[in-house]
């Protein structure tokens, strides 16, 4: 129910089949609601058509929630979420192998998240490179490395930005930096404004999948924060009941 509007948002009837002895039976149902507001949630038992009993229950701020449960690992010893190796240089080009660590910090397996990277210029915040990444799916607690190639000009510092999606929904994001440049060092959150910049550099950057990287790729879906009408699935709402015989 709608905590607002006290209006029907959802309901479910699972069926919970024979239950013998006097114990306790889980049982559990999925509910589909928008992702904003708060809900109360009302269950009601019913044994051969005749109310039993009933239980209450609430949720609050969903629109925070997150709808997936795969996320950037994040390390306490220095090593950094997103790192970077050279795999060929060209032509005043640079080729990055920029990898990300994720990991799955939910119960359950998780699908369906989309990894955005992308190599932008540290002074002119110009992007020079960018690709996208299936996720695929993680087991629970199981961590991946997802990778992609950027391809860059080189002889410039760059802050490599990981933006982590799900249904066109922003989950998370990191960054990193890359210094192509052997003179100037950069830090991340820190720029330089004089700097030789060539603009002429930046017009042949394309946007670079890894050839190797055999799972599918997306495109990106653009800047802000997608649909805020996602869907939340409210799932595993586990409730104990115990029946009591003769209970009216």
């Amino acid at each position: 129910m709608d905590n607002e509007s006290g209006l029907l948002a959802e309901k479910s009837t699972t069926v919970l089949g024979q239950i013998t002895g006097d114990r306790e039976h889980h049982a559990r149902a999925n509910l589909t609601v928008e992702r904003e507001g708060g809900y109360d949630l009302v269950v009601v038992l019913y044994e051969d058509g005749r109310r039993v009993d009933s239980e209450r229950g609430s949720v609050r701020g969903v629109e925070g929630l997150s709808p997936t449960s795969v996320e950037f690992k994040r390390f306490e010893t220095g090593i950094p979420t997103i790192d970077y190796t050279i795999q060929k240089t060209d032509d005043n080009r640079t080729t990055l192998s920029v990898r990300t660590h994720l990991w799955n910090s939910g119960v359950n397996d998780a699908e369906g998240a989309t990894l955005e990277l992308a190599a932008r210029q540290s002074e002119s915040n110009v992007v020079a490179g960018r690709a996208s990444v299936d996720v695929g799916q993680v087991a629970s607690g199981e961590s991946v490395t997802p990778t992609a190639r950027l391809t860059v000009p080189s002889g410039y510092g760059y802050h490599l930005d990981a933006v982590l999606s799900h249904d066109g929904v922003i989950v998370s994001s990191a960054s990193s930096v890359a210094d192509l440049d052997p003179e100037r060092k950069i830090e991340a959150d820190t720029t330089f404004e004089s700097v030789p910049f060539e603009a002429a550099d930046f017009t042949q950057a394309e946007d670079v999948t890894d050839p190797d990287d055999t799972r599918p790729t997306t495109a990106a879906s653009g800047p802000g924060l997608g649909p805020l009408t996602a869907l939340l699935a409210v799932s595993s709402l586990a409730v104990a009941m115990r029946i009591y015989r003769g209970k009216p």
